[in-house]
């Protein structure tokens, strides 16, 4: 029984896996590999809780009141939470490749979309360290303010770049440590409640005094960026289809409600003026404020260290598959596993963000990233579900809806807050996607790009079938063409090509003989000729005593088909 498969078409199935085989070695095979916990769930939460909640969540509250600091928190978690959600349900589809967000979306939408993204975000999550290391000075000020703030930022910087270089292991395990003064420091925030010497009743809708919601909004958002942390390092993990769903999500509803619970805490504890004139409240206020202090420089590091290994990992990712110039230099790894070439690079670009020396410009200019990754994860679930194509089912399943409204939310966000810097950051993703496609990348994937085509046609196919009459406007030349010897169909290519041009098809219909096999290698190639000038070209073989009989038996067969022949 044939399979319709030619030998070709299965020599290049089995390189592909082979070099699946191959990939899958390398990023795993005797290496020790992360788990949910320390792979995922430890590096997202210490990202999570971060600079903005220690820093900068009492200003926001103390511009726009307790409401308006969540309706922020709502919408910030609205928009990552849908992503979370939409990213955990295509996850267990499909084998991730390292490389996080952009593995995903270059497997289900093609390199070209996957290094409009992934660019984007590997900058944002590059970004998101100089936002911790600005963070961190800001906290080491208060502890020595005699202390030069240039040398403060230079010191973390230069300290986290040489721990990403040793061992990415390292750098995570450090956070064991992080994790336990991150909960001191929580805990001595919310004991404040009863040694403060009188609760004040919140001020539920703040003046703003000149800050929009909106700009309000681009500062915090950052704070619930971290959900993509552990995804980023999925090359590293032992089983990402289960770590990155579980331990995203549950990072994700925990950092939600500790957040609303310590926005309560600030409202309660300090007037809006103090909050709006102090950003270091929070040691003040807190039951301790040692504790909030260690809080704060240890998940400031942690966070740093975070970005500054999962980021790396990116950039390596886009580097093997050529996305970026360089790329095999920056995707070779040490011996651990570490893609130190990629770190080298990766440190230069957080030196330079940190040039832009505000913690507020670098917030913003984060957000605007996140949100169009945030964006696309959420349209890339919406296509795959919306196609209803057999490939796709997942063991995680979302509703609909829940990618609509990422979408949605994620596009107004970015418009609203900052339209003018929105529409820069969509050209630049269009401007990497038309320079990628001009490339002509070779994706070794299968994609849903084709899907999306096959659901299209078969769309098409279905209204076609419901039109009746002779539809003489809508005719154009359909032909079929049978033969037997292929040297007489190659000398007619350019009439034939006449005939048809520009909207016509064609059908090339092989007649063998009783018995006679012989190669269509030839026939392929013609058939490939007219699809390269943008028509509709397809072939086949039928066995027939005579040129007549298998013409005959052709046009009786194709009279059922989409583009039936219309010129024999």
């Amino acid at each position: 029984m044939e399979t319709g498969v030619s030998p070709k078409t299965v020599e290049i199935t089995e390189h592909s896996h082979a070099k699946y085989s191959v990939l899958d070695e390398k990023n795993g095979g005797s290496r020790k590999l992360l788990g949910t916990f320390g792979g995922v769930f430890r590096p997202t939460i210490l990202t999570i809780f971060g600079v903005i909640m220690y820093i900068r969540m009492g200003w926001i509250i103390g511009h726009g009141g307790l409401l308006g600091a969540l309706l922020i928190l709502a919408m910030t978690f609205t928009i990552t939470g849908t992503a979370a959600l939409a990213f955990s349900s295509i996850i267990t589809n499909i084998r991730l490749k390292a490389g996080g967000v952009f593995a995903l979306v270059s497997q289900s939408l093609g390199l070209e979309a996957g290094g409009a993204l992934g660019i984007p975000l590997y900058l944002a999550q590059s970004l998101g360290a100089a936002l911790y290391i600005y963070g961190f000075a800001e906290g080491w000020s208060f502890l020595f303010p005699e202390h030069d703030t240039r040398l403060v930022i230079f010191g973390i910087f230069f300290s986290g770049s040489v721990l990403s270089l040793i061992s990415e292991k390292l750098a995570l395990k450090l956070q064991i440590f992080v994790m336990i003064g991150v909960v001191l420091a929580l805990g001595s925030m919310l004991a404040g409640f009863s040694t403060v010497p009188s609760l004040r009743q919140p001020e539920l809708w703040g003046a703003f005094d000149g800050n929009s919601i909106w700009f309000l909004f681009a500062v915090f958002f950052p704070a619930g960026t971290g959900i993509k942390v552990g995804a980023s390092l999925s090359g590293k993990l032992a089983d990402p289809r289960t770590s990155i769903p579980v331990g995203t999500l549950s990072a994700w509803f925990i950092a939600f409600v500790t957040y609303a619970v310590v926005m309560v805490w600030y409202s309660m504890v300090a007037s809006p003026a103090e909050l709006r004139d102090n950003y270091l409240i929070a040691i003040d206020r807190a039951a301790w404020g040692p504790a909030v202090l260690i809080g704060l420089l240890s998940s400031c590091a942690s966070a740093m260290l975070s970005s500054m290994v999962a980021a790396p990992n990116v950039l390596a990712a886009l580097g093997s598959h050529g996305i970026i110039p360089g790329g095999q230099f920056l995707a070779k790894e040490s011996k651990g596993g570490t893609p130190r070439n990629a770190v080298f690079v990766n440190t230069l670009i957080v030196g330079s963000a940190l040039l832009l020396g505000d913690l507020n410009r670098v917030a913003v200019l984060i957000t605007m990233f996140f949100l169009i990754t945030y964006a696309t994860l959420n349209i890339v679930v919406l296509i795959e579900q919306s196609l209803g194509l057999l490939s796709f089912r997942p063991t995680f399943r979302i509703p609909i809806w829940v990618p609509a409204l990422g979408t949605v939310t994620s596009v107004f966000a970015m418009i609203i807050t900052n339209p003018f810097f929105g529409m820069v950051a969509l050209s630049l993703v269009v401007a990497i996607y038309v320079y990628l496609e001009s490339r002509h990348l070779e994706t070794p994937w299968e994609t849903v790009r084709s899907g999306i085509f096959l659901a299209l046609a078969d769309w098409a196919a279905k209204k076609s079938q419901r039109v009746t009459g002779a539809n003489e406007r809508a005719w154009k030349p359909d032909l079929l063409i049978p033969f037997c010897d292929a040297d007489e169909l190659q000398g007619e290519y350019r009439l034939l090509l006449s005939l048809v041009n520009p909207k016509g098809s064609v059908h090339v219909l092989k007649i063998e003989r009783m018995g006679e096999i012989s190669s269509d290698e030839n026939i392929s190639e013609i058939v490939a000729a007219f699809q390269a000038a943008g028509l509709v070209a397809s072939h086949s073989c039928i066995e027939a005593p005579s040129l007549a009989k298998g013409a005959a038996q052709g046009i009786s067969i194709l009279s059922g088909s989409l583009f039936k022949p219309k010129v024999l």
